[in-house]
């Protein structure tokens, strides 16, 4: 298991629609609010509130609100934390990270973009 933490800026994407292979996720929002696209719904979760997307279902999550929003995530299996390294590095080297480029980064740990 591997433990994140996201903190998403005002009418920010946190991740444009997508599904994992290899891991599940569950978020816990810790301040302000998310929206999750998940099963074929829109669903905006609060402070204290949670969501779980096991594996292969389809999701993305972005702050429609105008604050703040922090949450925690679990990834289990671990591994997929290593994806958020290597965003990390890209960009300290300057790369541009264009949807194509996230998709093939994403694509090296078992998960489609949609």
């Amino acid at each position: 298991m591997a433990v994140v933490e996201y903190i998403l800026p005002p009418g920010s994407t946190g991740a444009a629609p997508h599904v994992h292979h290899g891991h599940a996720e569950h978020f816990h929002i810790l301040d302000g609010e998310i929206t999750f696209d998940l099963d074929g719904a829109e669903t905006t979760v609060g402070a204290r509130g949670s969501v779980s997307v096991p594996i292969g279902a389809p999701h993305g999550f972005r702050n429609t609100s105008s604050d703040w929003a922090r949450c925690l995530f679990r990834l289990t299996p671990a591994g997929y934390e290593n994806y958020f390294r290597d965003v990390h590095r890209a960009l300290e080297a300057g790369q541009t990270l264009d949807p194509e480029r996230l998709a093939a980064l994403r694509n090296a740990y078992s998960t489609d973009t949609l």
